[in-house]
């Protein structure tokens, strides 16, 4: 379990949005399967996290969805998917991840930041059209991505 604590390189190098993803897509599976997953199964090496998870960023991630009621942790320690993951998009879920609040125009002092928090509100309502895409159907593979 001490091994769990450090990051590996790659998962240094993973953004924590697809950490995320990565997590989210094993319960959507064990969702389709009726059972929970234990915290071991997440942290420990698999199919999807070859290298594991860090404990640091599971702990990170796994607050996030509880608090945004994605898992609820069950009595005996296990973790529940808690929400149809075909009414979360890609854009909340990264909305999530970024937990960043929304730019307020009209409260920039220079006019500089003014355009900056346009610009930023721009390419945010932007991105929230592009990744407008349900999790259940990315993790179906329903849709291909587009560039």
């Amino acid at each position: 379990h001490s091994l769990s604590a450090y990051q590996t390189d790659e998962q240094a190098k993973t953004p924590t949005l697809m950490k995320a993803l990565d997590i989210l897509y094993l319960f959507w599976r064990a969702q389709s399967e009726g059972r929970g997953i234990a915290e071991l199964e997440i942290i420990g090496a698999n199919e999807v996290l070859r290298g594991g998870i860090d404990a640091d960023s599971w702990r990170s991630i796994r607050d996030a969805l509880i608090d945004a009621q994605f898992l609820k942790r069950l009595d005996r320690g296990n973790y529940l998917l808690s929400r149809d993951l075909h009414h979360v998009s890609l854009s909340e879920l990264a909305d999530l991840m970024r937990s960043e609040p929304p730019f307020k125009q009209g409260q920039q002092t220079l006019p500089w930041q003014e355009v900056a928090c346009q610009l930023l509100n721009t390419n945010r309502e932007q991105e929230g059209a592009l990744l407008n895409l349900s999790l259940a159907t990315l993790f179906a593979g329903e849709s291909r991505a587009t560039t």
